[in-house]
């Protein structure tokens, strides 16, 4: 039947989308270490203005934890563009909250020769501020959306509690790279925390698994802390948002 065809054609060719934006924006991204200069990867988180005061207190700690990707948050008014892919504007009333996205990380390591696969994003569970076991999975390539706004709008994270007690559930990745790019992946890993989008949670060892998820022959695993988290953090605390992982690129300079 050539609707079913047509229709399981589109379903299959959706099913990819998000490791297809992930691939997109990972190739476009300008961020180089060595000028401290270029684009990030960025999500948005869409709020009320008169919530501006109450949410910049909730995620304040959260960085202050380590549980996001790096450090850098921008707050936009009213009338910027918010949405760099499709150019939308944050609507009078609002505000909207730039985090750095995880995939950053990817698009650095390529600048350096170091390719990564974004395997899948998931729930990591802390117990006493140390990770001990992905609860929830997604595979990237299985999904249509963002596998972070969908553990968040569930109401399945613990950002807040992990931030004030070191035991919770927050957002994080799964990727591999080459085991042969180990040294420079650690090295890159310190020069990033000077930059403040420090965010790579622990790097594996080469063939083996890493918190039970196991790698490719000639594989190294890497757990990155998830952008969205500080949104996670808001939603938990009943502050109402939208969230757009994958937003677009916004120059580095651009944060605070």
């Amino acid at each position: 039947d050539r609707f079913l065809l047509e229709c399981t054609g589109a379903m299959i060719e959706r099913m990819g989308f998000i490791s297809g934006q992930i691939d997109e924006l990972t190739y476009r991204m300008g961020f180089s270490l060595r000028s401290g200069m270029g684009t990030l990867v960025v999500n948005t988180t869409l709020l009320g203005a008169r919530e501006e005061v109450a949410a910049l207190d909730i995620v304040r700690p959260v960085f202050a934890a380590r549980l996001g990707m790096g450090t850098r948050l921008l707050v936009l008014r009213a009338g910027a563009i918010y949405d760099l892919r499709r150019a939308a504007v944050v609507p009078r009333g609002k505000i909207a909250m730039v985090t750095v996205c995880s995939v950053t990380l990817n698009g650095i390591l390529l600048k350096e020769g170091i390719p990564v696969t974004s395997r899948f994003g998931g729930l990591l569970e802390f117990r006493n501020r140390t990770p001990s076991r992905f609860v929830e999975l997604l595979e990237y390539g299985g999904t249509t959306q963002d596998p972070l706004e969908l553990f968040i709008r569930a109401k399945m994270t613990r950002v807040r509690l992990c931030e004030s007690t070191g035991n919770g559930i927050v957002g994080a990745s799964f990727r591999e790279f080459p085991s042969v790019a180990l040294p420079a992946v650690l090295k890159i890993r310190d020069q990033l925390r000077l930059v403040g989008l420090d965010g790579i949670l622990a790097v594996g060892v080469p063939n083996q698994p890493l918190y039970g998820i196991p790698v490719g022959e000639g594989r190294t695993g890497m757990v990155v802390l998830g952008g969205l988290n500080p949104a996670a953090a808001l939603e938990e605390a009943g502050i109402a948002s939208e969230n757009r992982s994958l937003a677009g690129l916004l120059e580095y300079t651009k944060f605070p």
